[in-house]
């Protein structure tokens, strides 16, 4: 069987990265033929879905229901074709309005003009220096899983 999703889609907040929609179930994406399951890691929660090629991560929720996804790794995709995995938030600073007040304390960024979207950055500092290592797009509604 092949497995096909294109690393370069657009990143839209709350709603989608790429191929992979906010509220679509894990059916849906079986259907799709969009992943294949990685089942390596023993601890995983079973409402955890990592995929083989590493750059997405699907967390769903009771329901079976996306309701957040994550970039990571070799992901093309930019944030309303801004920004992506490897860049520097600073690099942005004119484009996108966040605060570090608006971190978790966990190192994610999240921005007040972009809802349902947030960044890890590889290390933690308060000038967005740092790459960013992922990109995580929840449900605006039902807010982020982790």
């Amino acid at each position: 069987m092949c497995y096909y999703y294109d690393i370069r889609g657009i990143i839209v907040p709350g709603k989608k990265i790429g191929d992979f929609l906010i509220r679509s179930t894990y059916n849906d994406i079986l259907s799709k033929n969009l992943i294949e399951r990685d089942y390596s890691n023993k601890n995983w929660p079973e409402c955890d879905i990592h995929e083989k090629r590493k750059n997405i991560v699907l967390f769903l929720n009771g329901n079976n229901i996306i309701q957040e996804i994550v970039a990571r790794n070799n992901y093309k995709g930019k944030v309303n074709g801004i920004f992506g995995i490897g860049d520097c938030l600073s690099n942005f600073k004119d484009q996108i309005k966040y605060e570090t007040s608006i971190c978790d304390g966990q190192g994610y960024f999240y921005f007040a003009s972009m809802p349902g979207v947030r960044v890890l950055n590889q290390e933690w500092d308060e000038e967005g220096t740092s790459p960013i290592e992922s990109i995580h797009v929840y449900d605006i509604d039902l807010g982020s899983i982790l």
